[in-house]
């Protein structure tokens, strides 16, 4: 690997930045062509399908396999290249001010079952990781909340005092290493990090040795309920008596899970630096700045700066996302050359709690798990060990953080409401902007044009081919707008994307590709 600027001047230039761009995740990019499984084959009859091979996925299908359970594991791209492959990879009780609220709108016996389902998890992959020599670049840090304010170091100290409460490890520091101007933090001590996919793959390797049988480029396009399931993939159909929809976004509309969640997408930027952070840091401040590192072959570390959230689709203008953390890292590490950048998108419930629950009109042989919140190492890992417990008809010991159904409150009752009654203003008025036609479009732009019934989604790329597909999301309806950082077709309402190129699916619900348009 080699860097891509040395030069302070260069380090964060627009040259650079496309660079970065074309370079993407480095969990991805660090494994690229490892871990390769083939696509579905004719399977016949499982006790359990799990869709979606990211964190969730694959620890779900181990624990199962290990049970004795026959499961396929289907996953529509590559292993741990999803969500997976996009998180900052802490592994760590959720950081930020979220225990107290918790504590607050749903009270300290879900929020203790919230903290403690996080420390199981963490205990468990720790083990994993140690007794299995996973080889997944794991470090111990602590994980600090921090603020460069001392008007909000009360609330740091309030969040601490509920954290020992639930039993983590939390107290006040007043020094923390980095180059942020943190004045005070709260640290949760003997967390990790990793790098999530070479975990992911190796989670698959031992739920293959298990008995588990992988898929890779597989698409669930539709499911049958009933006594079996019945799977619709790419040419093929799979029958199960049990399917777990571990795909971030449950694929089926019926689920209902479109009015209780919202969903984000987010940034970071990676920059090489000699040395470590040597911990994992979480502002409150706005903006929020997010900040680890991880090791790189030739001995630096690539420092991993997030934030910038907002929700999918909402913001057609990424590009400043991008520019806004590469501002942060240009303050932090002057010459630091910029090396990669990607983006990631998350899902959170009303009420902040995971769900890992039977969908409606899955007969209770169809479940789901979503509402991760940005933290899906340790929840994804719980939300797992909560199905494995279930389906085997052992204890739940934390099912007060997942058990359906449940009553969020009236912020969140609220907030779902604005979010849903904000879908329906974009379904019915996307089409009512005019856009710019497709001759008007440079090299790298697009947009959305034409009458209210044919609506066209235009994108010219660099080489000036001009891609034309119909602007309606093949999910519920609604109008994309393109996103021009990434270049894809992103769905306001509920958060599908598209490739600007081709059309295909990046991210679901959606199952079917965007069709071509219309003469």
């Amino acid at each position: 690997m080699s860097s891509i600027s040395t030069s302070p001047g260069e380090a964060f230039s627009s040259t650079t930045q496309r660079a970065a761009a074309r370079a993407g995740s480095w969990w991805r990019a660090s494994t690229a062509g490892t871990g390769t499984r083939p696509p579905l084959g004719r399977l016949g009859h499982v006790d359990v399908a799990v869709v979606g091979g990211g964190i969730v996925g694959a620890t779900l299908a181990l624990l199962l396999a290990r049970d004795g359970a026959r499961v396929a594991l289907v996953e529509a791209g590559r292993l741990g290249a999803g969500t997976t492959g996009g998180t900052t990879a802490k592994v760590s009780a959720p950081q930020g001010l979220v225990h107290g609220r918790l504590a607050r709108d749903v009270g300290e016996d879900r929020a203790g079952a919230f903290a403690a389902a996080n420390a199981a998890a963490l205990a468990w992959m720790r083990e994993l990781v140690t007794t299995e020599d996973l080889d997944c670049e794991w470090r111990g840090r602590d994980a600090l909340t921090y603020t460069a304010h001392e008007d909000r170091i009360d609330d740091l100290r309030a969040e601490a005092e509920v954290c020992a409460r639930l039993g983590l490890p939390a107290s006040m520091v007043d020094e923390v290493p980095g180059p942020t101007a943190a004045v005070a933090a709260l640290r949760l001590a003997d967390q990790a990090e990793m790098h999530p996919r070479r975990y992911v793959l190796g989670l698959a390797d031992r739920a293959e040795a298990a008995g588990c049988i992988i898929a890779e480029g597989t698409r669930v396009c539709g499911i049958d309920a009933g006594d079996p399931c019945v799977l619709h993939c790419d040419g093929t159909t799979l029958r199960a008596n049990r399917v777990v929809l571990a795909t971030l976004y449950p694929l089926l509309d019926r689920s209902l899970h479109i009015a209780r969640v919202s969903v984000q997408r987010s940034y970071i930027v990676g920059v090489r630096t000699p040395d470590p952070v040597g911990a994992m840091l979480y502002g409150i401040d706005d903006p929020m700045r997010s900040l680890r590192s991880t090791p790189l072959p030739d001995g630096h570390e690539l420092v991993l700066v997030g934030g910038e959230g907002h929700a999918t689709g909402r913001e057609t203008d990424t590009e400043e996302r991008y520019e806004a953390l590469a501002a942060t890292a240009r303050d932090w590490y002057p010459g630091a050359p910029l090396l990669h950048r990607w983006s990631a998108q998350d899902v959170t419930s009303a009420d902040e709690l995971p769900y890992a629950e039977p969908i409606l009109g899955g007969d209770g042989r169809i479940f789901a798990v979503t509402g991760l919140r940005k933290w899906g190492m340790t929840l994804g890992t719980a939300a797992a060990h909560h199905l494995a417990d279930r389906f085997a008809g052992r204890p739940a010991p934390h099912a007060a953080a997942f058990d359906h159904p449940r009553v969020p409150p009236v912020r969140a009752i609220a907030h779902a409401a604005r979010e849903n009654a904000g879908n329906g203003i974009r379904l019915a008025t996307g089409r009512l902007h005019p856009g710019a036609s497709s001759d008007e479009l440079e090299p790298g732009q697009g947009a959305v044009h034409g009458p209210p019934h044919r609506r066209v989604a235009a994108y010219r790329d660099d080489d000036g081919t001009l891609h034309s597909h119909a602007a309606t999301c093949t999910h519920l309806g609604c109008e994309v707008r393109f996103n021009e950082a990434e270049r894809s077709w992103d769905c306001p309402c509920h958060a599908s994307r598209f490739d600007a190129r081709d059309g295909r699916v990046l991210t679901g619900p959606a199952t079917r590709r965007l069709r071509p348009a219309r003469d």
